[in-house]
């Protein structure tokens, strides 16, 4: 089975406006491009300081330092946006913190088209809880529902290739309890 990859990189993202300066919150700035790097990484750093404040003006920029084990990386962060009190912001992620994935979504759809080209018909639903890491090796549990019954998926990721990602899905064999 072979998906196509998505990386998580550049997030927009939206902060409330500190003061009569017109300011992004500093406390906010930092928690967001946190779970900037979090969404794109698949884990929090361990530390973000922005070491300076972001003009709530389009255009304006700054630079936090990301700190992942011993490692340092710059987040660029960008106002893309001023409405009233809040600003919205990019956050480009470093592409050493991002990991590729394939969305929910697109597995529930190999998985269904998969199934129904092996045994004839499609399964009634498939629902997979979270994006697939394309790594070679990386697990997902998912389920499907077939003849009202609930069943387990496991997909291991098999190899990827370029901008797809192979992986095997296997059925339990019984249902779920």
């Amino acid at each position: 089975m072979r998906a196509p990859l998505r990386a998580a990189g550049a997030a927009a993202l939206v902060a409330v406006l500190a003061g009569c300066g017109q300011t992004v919150d500093p406390g906010d700035l930092t928690d967001q491009v946190s779970a900037a790097v979090e969404d794109a990484s698949g884990s929090a750093p361990d530390g973000v300081d922005c070491p300076e404040d972001l003009d709530a003006e389009e255009g304006a920029t700054t630079t936090c330092e990301v700190s992942v084990g011993d490692e340092t990386y710059d987040a660029d962060v960008e106002v893309t946006g001023v409405d009233g009190d809040t600003a919205e912001f990019d956050v480009a992620v470093p592409d050493e913190l991002r990991v590729l994935r394939v969305a929910a979504p697109d597995v529930e759809e190999q998985i269904t088209t998969q199934l129904a080209e092996q045994v004839g018909t499609a399964p009634e639903d498939v629902t997979c809880p979270e994006d697939l890491v394309g790594e070679q090796g990386a697990t997902a549990t998912c389920t499907l529902e077939a003849d009202g019954e609930e069943y387990d998926v496991a997909v291991e990721v098999t190899g990827v290739d370029g901008t797809n990602v192979n992986f095997s899905i296997e059925v339990a064999s019984e249902p779920n309890p």
